[in-house]
């Protein structure tokens, strides 16, 4: 999500939409697109100012034709929430498959590393500075069973924000990353249909939160 002039890299389904009404005006990136645009017309409705974009973080050209579009239209960048997500195994390592994994690594590090390669940029040339936040993970601070893929990806997305939050926050851009526990999205319903009681006593689960219980922090 990317904004007050905005527009957001963001993953699928319920965590979006409420990711994005509360956050405007807004731009979102991400499928499936009925539901950025639903968000629109509702925020749209209530007097805000909001954009859809439908983009792939998986793909250089299509980021620079984001923050483009974005540019044209608003002018500026002031916050952004990178979002886009992937988690689609849940393996042990020696059973994970290596073609997999590389797709995680494309969307969860690679394409978070580019969109925030732009968003830097752009605050910076703004003079304003701005606002960053990335969707980390609990996995991201710790290990889990069946998900060490993912949880790689997500200890890059910690590595990658600690990293940029020193070399720019002396030229006013911060950059901070949300590490969510158990949230009710499609990804934990598969996680969570193949982790077993084991998993989730590493992890100190002992509910699942909301996806609006994530937004509030």
């Amino acid at each position: 999500m990317l904004g007050a002039r905005a527009t957001e890299p963001s993953t699928l389904g319920q965590y979006d939409e409420e990711t994005i009404r509360d956050m405007h005006p807004m731009g979102r990136m991400g499928q499936p697109a009925d539901v950025g645009e639903a968000a629109v017309r509702e925020l749209t409705a209530e007097g805000g100012s909001a954009s859809f974009v439908v983009a792939d973080v998986d793909s250089q050209e299509s980021i620079t034709d984001l923050f483009d579009s974005v540019m044209r239209e608003f002018g500026r960048l002031d916050y952004a929430v990178n979002n886009a997500g992937l988690a689609h195994e849940t393996k042990t390592i020696v059973e994970a498959d290596p073609v997999k994994f590389q797709e995680m690594l494309s969307t969860n590090v690679m394409g978070l590393f580019l969109c925030m390669q732009r968003e830097i940029k752009e605050m910076l040339d703004s003079g304003r500075g701005g606002a960053i936040v990335n969707l980390a993970s609990i996995v991201g601070l710790n290990g889990i069973p069946f998900s060490g893929p993912y949880a790689a990806t997500k200890h890059a997305v910690v590595g990658l924000t600690k990293t940029a939050g020193i070399e720019y926050s002396g030229q006013g851009v911060r950059v901070n990353a949300v590490a969510p526990g158990a949230i009710k999205t499609d990804i934990i319903a598969r996680a969570m249909a193949a982790i077993t009681a084991v998993a989730c006593g590493s992890l100190h689960v002992r509910s699942i939160s909301s996806a609006t219980d994530s937004v509030s922090l």
